[in-house]
């Protein structure tokens, strides 16, 4: 294990690196012909470092958060938000999770471990690509007396790029007029029971409802 540096070990002001953790000490001599005394001094440097993980995208919340145990080193820890938003459910629990984060700006996260007064920092980065909750709206179930109807849901956050699309599932029957519309006719349906999804996509993550249709 190597030494701590000092810098000017003839100097009575010195700097000295390459400390080990926890107890490092110094003996500075004076001496004078045959005669010399000397005093010793005890430097700590305490062990603090900081880790931490999270998912890079999500598509629903809570968000898991995960730091190094702070307890390991004898500190404490505490999860703070640097940019964006959110809620912690424990913000000194190394392992928690978080809400409300935001959906426009990247999340940052820090987690800080704290030892003796000292103390490291991690981040991660979280984008959340939760989609609005698609909603039918009016009946989810209902009947009809000819081959046409309208379907109605509700509006994608288009301002944060999110998209929505109408599919008939499982097997298509009808003629959709406009399957990217919240708003949309659909003609041509086949007798008996059939279902038509209204699904938002923001970035990959989805959510979708049905509305079922007798014809």
């Amino acid at each position: 294990v190597p030494l701590p540096a000092i810098a000017s070990p003839n100097n009575r002001t010195t700097t000295v690196s390459g400390l080990m953790y926890n107890l490092n000490q110094f003996r500075w001599t004076l001496t004078k012909e045959t005669c010399s005394d000397f005093a010793i001094t005890d430097v700590w440097r305490i062990e603090v470092w900081a880790s931490a993980n999270a998912p890079e995208e999500v598509c629903f919340e809570p968000i898991p958060l995960e730091g190094n145990d702070p307890a390991a080193l004898g500190g404490t820890g505490l999860w703070t938000v640097a940019a964006g938003s959110g809620v912690f459910e424990d913000d000194t629990n190394r392992s928690t999770t978080v809400t409300a984060s935001s959906r426009s700006t990247l999340n940052n996260y820090i987690w800080i471990v704290s030892v003796n007064g000292c103390s490291d920092q991690a981040s991660v980065f979280v984008e959340n690509n939760t989609p609005t909750t698609a909603v039918i709206i009016g009946p989810e179930t209902y009947e009809i007396c000819e081959d046409y109807t309208t379907l109605l849901a509700n509006t994608p956050d288009y301002s944060a790029g999110e998209t929505g699309m109408w599919t008939e599932i499982p097997v298509p029957s009808g003629n959709i007029e406009d399957p990217s519309s919240n708003i949309t006719n659909v003609t041509g349906i086949g007798l008996g029971e059939r279902q038509f999804m209204w699904e938002i996509d923001n970035d990959g993550c989805k959510s979708s409802d049905i509305v079922t249709v007798y014809n």
